[in-house]
């Protein structure tokens, strides 16, 4: 047996397979083809170590199966199990022991921010999970045809809801956070209200992070930015190369490079993300992945309103 196999099994879930306290493991599995499925998200038991759930995986699945949001470690230790991997984009991750609100322009914004309200953990019930779905109505992209199966986009349990409250009472933004492992939390959703005042954002990042700091974690994921060129693993004529092509064509619909620009603003470190397949990443796979996750309804959406 590889000596790697046994020495670097993988600490951190994929990116929206998150912890709960029951001891169960729930995968949603989106049909990709006949023979293909996409294990999209996961409640995994925080007694389970990530490697005893990929092993589960392997036993137990009846289809070749795709993983998205697997950092360098997982994709390692899936690749000494038969799994091919395709580089798909970077994770930003702020880390609790480095300060990643040093820039001054930065911590102006914060300051710009917090004149308008404060931060607030909310409790999970039927009312809050509601006001959160009305809240999506009003925020920057919420009229919009939304991504699917790549993140928890309800406030459900086992995860966790933030929000900047403003002097008025009205929420400015949110931010969904979700435990990955026992030193990592991640982000699901980040919202923010259309006409929220300049640095609201920034503000409520800068406070979850003095928040969630207190706590036993060593990291906080604010997520995933699809596409970004990475001169390692994108050469030219390689499905990482075509998919970096692809999101510059349809950057007028999902604006990768903004979402780059704000998450850069904290100086996470940034990680590298990749897709994985048994026995390897297809181009067909692909091409029915970027429909499971609603992308062409978005790019329609937004050739439509430029037409018109």
């Amino acid at each position: 047996m590889n000596s790697n196999y046994i020495l670097n099994k993988p600490s951190t879930l994929p990116l929206s397979w998150i912890r709960h306290d029951n001891y169960s493991l729930d995968f949603v599995n989106v049909p990709i083809h006949k023979k293909c499925e996409w294990i999209s998200l996961a409640k995994i038991s925080k007694h389970t170590s990530p490697h005893l759930v990929f092993d589960y995986i392997e036993q137990h699945s009846r289809k070749y199966s795709i993983i998205r949001g697997c950092n360098s470690q997982i994709k390692s230790y899936l690749k000494d199990k038969g799994f091919g991997s395709i580089y798909i984009g970077k994770e930003a991750v702020l880390q609790f022991d480095k300060n990643h609100f040093a820039k001054k322009s930065l911590r102006e914004l914060i300051k710009r921010g917090l004149k308008h309200g404060r931060v607030e953990e909310l409790e999970y019930n039927a009312t809050n999970r509601n006001k959160i779905e009305e809240f999506k109505k009003y925020s920057a992209h919420g009229n919009e045809p939304q991504l699917a199966n790549l993140y928890f986009s309800s406030f459900v349990p086992d995860t966790r809801m933030f929000v900047f409250r403003g002097n008025d009472g009205n929420w400015l933004g949110a931010i969904q956070i979700s435990v990955n492992s026992g030193n990592k939390l991640h982000t699901e959703l980040l919202l923010r209200k259309k006409d929220a005042p300049v640095g609201i954002m920034e503000a409520l990042v800068s406070g979850v992070f003095s928040e969630l700091k207190k706590e036993n974690f060593r990291e906080w994921s604010l997520g995933e930015v699809p596409f970004l060129r990475s001169k390692q693993h994108a050469p030219f004529f390689t499905h990482a190369y075509f998919i970096n092509l692809t999101g510059r064509l349809i950057k007028f619909a999902y604006n990768y490079e903004g979402l780059y620009n704000f998450k850069n603003k904290f100086s996470p470190r940034w990680d590298d993300v990749f897709l994985c397949a048994k026995p390897r990443v297809r181009i067909t796979d692909l091409i029915f992945f970027i429909s499971k996750i609603n992308l062409h309804r978005l790019i329609l959406s937004k050739l439509t309103g430029k037409i018109n």
